[in-house]
């Protein structure tokens, strides 16, 4: 149970540090992204204004670097380094003057391939700063309108600048992948201080703990003694009643009663003090499971005819495995007293046992009085027990606990289906660790 708790608090620790960490990387990121695009695209339009003043004239627009060169391009935050041919070939700024009809008013640079240009008369329309890729490198794009004064002739154009931005491109890169390690390694660092904190923290729970179960353990071992020894002097009181009242019968018989009643509790209450404890073993062995079935089902029948119950048992054969054969019993024992106990006369109760992939699958049902839809995730609680005015049934509100300890203990789980009115179906399924079919 504490490894559970423990490994839980180290999750939620570790998630509460991951969802910590990743908002404020993709804040910083998206923050630095933002900025970066923003200051280069501020400079490309301040650089693009003697241009848009050249066109306004009707002049060509004059060269904005040197000769085509390659461009070494470096990263920013990793400090790696390799040579691209850019795009542009080196250049800085690269321009285009269109005609709104998509056709060029000035010749094309030549560092840009006519496959280039059809590939830019797609955006040959006033838009916003955008990026698009030009032979396998990112490149920002800006179209701006401008009038341009021919011969007195006003004539609508359009300057679109380019820029190769990879450069901006690797460094958000890098950003991304440090951001990344960041986070893994924050994560990391948080799980090892979770456990050591979480370990911290269980300390004393897990001492008060200790504490409780063992002083159930005790005082339930302590009174199985003297309530034996009540019980068997009731038992012999009962069996020489001659001379006496009815009252004192009466009176014998409750003491004898209750005692066999507190016998079972402290019995049930030492079984779940040694489960806490993690004392109660486990006793796995190769069973027949399918005679083990037929023999509890061989022993129940008579309690169903004597309370006018049918009892339908069907068991596949050649099911072999690793349980507990004992605790098994106690697990089908139970839940089918419990259907016995909430099925009115002339109800049926169902035993099926079947072996499905590599698990051994029992499914207990009957025709009772089904299940409160409000109490299904709170009938395995210990010392729980239903609306006792729905049935005359009583218990101590342990069997249930104790039934699903023993599945969990074997591997295996127990689910529940009830409708309230039509009655109830418990599904019990253990994994075998040993397993033989015969065909």
């Amino acid at each position: 149970m504490f490894w559970r708790t423990r490994w839980r608090l180290v999750l939620w620790n570790s998630l509460v540090v991951a969802c910590i960490l990743s908002i404020f990387s993709i804040s910083i990121y998206s923050f630095l992204s933002v900025q970066l695009t923003n200051n280069m695209d501020r400079n490309m339009i301040v650089q693009l204004q003697p241009v848009l003043q050249t066109v306004q004239s009707g002049k060509k627009p004059p060269a904005l670097a040197e000769p085509p060169q390659p461009r070494v391009l470096r990263g920013r935050l990793l400090g790696q380094q390799r040579t691209i041919i850019s795009p542009l070939n080196g250049q800085p700024l690269g321009v285009i003057v269109w005609r709104p009809n998509g056709t060029l008013a000035f010749p094309a640079p030549k560092y840009l391939t006519s496959s280039d240009i059809r590939q830019l008369q797609a955006y040959v329309r006033p838009l916003r700063p955008e990026n698009i890729t030009i032979e396998q490198q990112p490149v920002r794009l800006v179209v701006i309108p401008v009038n341009a004064n021919v011969a007195g002739i006003t004539r609508p154009l359009l300057v679109m600048g380019l820029r190769n931005i990879s450069g901006v491109v690797e460094t958000l890169q890098e950003l991304r992948w440090i951001t990344f390690a960041g986070i893994v390694l924050g994560v990391g660092i948080a799980i090892a201080i979770g456990i050591i904190l979480a370990d911290q923290a269980l300390v004393p729970i897990r001492k008060a703990w200790d504490r409780q179960v063992q002083f159930v353990a005790d005082a339930s071992h302590e009174l199985r003694t003297p309530l034996a020894s009540i019980q068997a002097n009731s038992e012999w009181l009962l069996g020489h009643t001659e001379g006496w009242s009815d009252q004192q019968v009466q009176t014998v018989h409750g003491i004898f009663t209750e005692t066999k009643r507190l016998s079972r509790l402290l019995n049930l209450l030492l079984t779940l003090a040694r489960s806490d404890a993690n004392t109660a073993q486990i006793a796995i062995k190769n069973t027949d499971i399918s005679s083990l079935t037929k023999e509890i089902s061989e022993q129940f029948s008579p309690l169903c005819e004597a309370s006018e119950l049918q009892f339908h048992v069907q068991v596949e054969e050649g099911i072999t495995g690793g349980i507990d054969p004992d605790r098994i019993r106690q697990v089908l024992f139970n839940l089918l007293d419990n259907a016995r106990k909430f099925t009115s006369k002339n109800g049926q109760i169902a035993l099926t046992c079947t072996l499905t992939r590599r698990s051994v699958q029992w499914v207990i049902s009957d025709t009772g009085i089904g299940i409160n839809p409000s109490e299904l995730t709170r009938i395995f609680d210990r010392f729980y027990q239903g609306d006792s005015s729905r049935s005359n049934a009583s218990g101590l509100g342990l069997g249930l606990s104790i039934v699903k300890w023993i599945v969990e203990a074997h591997g295996g789980s127990i689910h529940v289906r009830s409708q309230e009115g039509q009655g109830s179906q418990f599904i019990v399924l253990i994994p075998l660790r040993i397993q033989n079919r015969d065909s």
